[in-house]
Formats: C-alpha cells, structure tokens, sequence
C-alpha cells in the first residue's frame, strides 16, 4: 500500500530487502513480470519487463535481479532511459539495522549497466544430504579485499529437517586490519607470444599475485605461477591467443589488498537428513 521508499538501512517496515529499482511502478495494466531458474548456474532470475511508472505510464524500464546460490546478487539494466528521480536501490538485512544503499534519486544508471554485490563469506557447499551419523565438512572462504578496515559480522544459518534443532546459527566475526594500497596504471602489452603487465610499486607490498579471467567481473585464477616476474613490477606470461582480464594483487605479511565487489548478510545452508 505505501509506495515510499526507503533509505538502506531502515529499522522500520519493509525489512529485508532486495531492491534492483524501488519506486512507484504499476504492472496491472501493462507490463510484465518473468522468472527463470537456471540449474547450471544455481540462479534464479526475475525480470521486470516494461514496467510503467505510475504516475508517467508512457515512461517504462525493463530490468531484473539475479540471486545465486552462493549469495551473490546481480542487478542487470536493459532500459532504463528517462530515468525517474524518485527511486532507491539497494538491500537491507531481515531487522533494518544492516543495508547497503547504491543509489538514491541520483543520475546513476545506464542502459547496459549491471550492478554485482558479492559476499565477503564464500562457501564451498550451500546444501546436501545427510544419511543418520554422517557428517560433512564445508570449507568457509573470507574474502577482505573489498572491504574497508573495521570489524564485520555475519551468521552462517544452517537450515535442516532436524526435529531438535531445524535452524542453527554461527556466527561469524572478521576483523579487517590496516592493508596495503592498491597497484594502479596496470598495463598490459603483448609481444610476439607473450604478455608482459606492469604496475606501480606499493609502498610496504612484499611481493604481487596476478589473476587472470576471460570474464571481466568472474572466475578469476592466480596465474602468478604460470609466469615470471622479470622485476619487482613487471611480469610475463605465454600469451594464450584470447582477450584477457587481469588484476594485481599487492601483499605483506598475509595483508592483500585489491578491487572486487561488495558484501551480504547472510549465508544459509539447507541440508536434509535422513
């Protein structure tokens, strides 16, 4: 009933939130609303599909919200010109007490733009079955690079048909020290049948890892052992005859720093016992 947005984060109703686009939409009309599952990316996707404004049904936005199962977040924008100026976007946690606001009521998106967050607690397993006296052992990732020196904290949620206990919580404390800075004016340069990357010197940095991708945003590698470092920032590997993305990762005394995306709240398991 209330069209009002929120500010991220907002103790007060509505709480938990996922908003790719929060403003005064209206789909009785025209307009539609798809969803897909996809099995071999563990996604499920929502679109909304030229969805009118309310107020200015002539002006329609076509966008969508991709949920992982590892927790990752995508929002995608295919039309959104003639951008309204009442909007929010961003999530919130189940009380309103953590959120992460993108955008507010500013000139922000673009068509085309696509919009990651990532969590900072990766998991190797995000459900399964377990037969009586069994058991399983997930690997927890913590991943700090995106994220600025404080403390963090988050709870694993184990979700089961256990009559005694169906939902355990972990919780989950990280603490983000002092790090280095970020290698920047990366470049790369391919001779012949190899790529040489060069960046500048860190202050502090013991040494530099290098990740490689076809992907721009996705399924990086450390390549650092593949190559070799011709000087403390110049690195050459075999060129392997298709485009390329990389990152320089800096280090010192365990300390890394580089740029990735953003962080959730929350990670649950599902496991069914028998």
């Amino acid at each position: 009933e209330n069209y009002n947005y929120q500010i991220f984060p907002d103790p007060l109703e509505v709480n938990n939130v996922i908003a790719p686009f929060w403003s005064d939409l209206d789909l009785s009309s025209s307009g539609h609303i798809f969803h897909y599952y996809d099995e071999t990316e563990k996604s499920f996707t929502v679109q909304y599909d030229n969805a009118p404004m309310y107020s200015e049904p002539d002006i329609i936005y076509t966008f969508q919200v991709i949920l992982y199962e590892n927790g990752k977040i995508k929002f995608q924008y295919a039309d959104i010109e003639d951008l309204d100026d009442y909007y929010v976007i961003g999530i919130e946690n189940s009380n309103g007490t953590i959120g992460t606001l993108i955008a507010d009521s500013t000139p922000y998106l673009k068509n085309g733009m696509a919009i990651e967050l990532i969590p900072w607690v990766l998991l190797d397993s995000y459900s399964g079955e377990l037969t009586a006296g069994m058991s399983k052992t997930i690997d927890v990732k913590f991943d700090a690079r995106i994220l600025n020196v404080g403390v963090y904290l988050n709870d694993i949620v184990i979700s089961s048909n256990d009559i005694s206990e169906p939902i355990i919580y972990i919780p989950v404390d990280l603490i983000v020290l002092g790090g280095l800075g970020i290698p920047e004016n990366i470049t790369t340069e391919v001779i012949d049948t190899e790529v040489t990357i060069t960046w500048d010197a860190i202050s502090g940095a013991d040494s530099y890892s290098i990740y490689a991708s076809v992907k721009p945003y996705s399924d990086f590698q450390d390549l650092t052992g593949f190559g070799a470092f011709n000087s403390e920032t110049e690195w050459t590997v075999p060129y392997a005859g298709q485009k390329m993305f990389f990152y320089v990762v800096s280090s010192s005394d365990e300390i890394k720093s580089s740029k990735i995306e953003n962080v959730t709240d929350e990670m649950i398991l599902e496991y069914l016992t028998r």
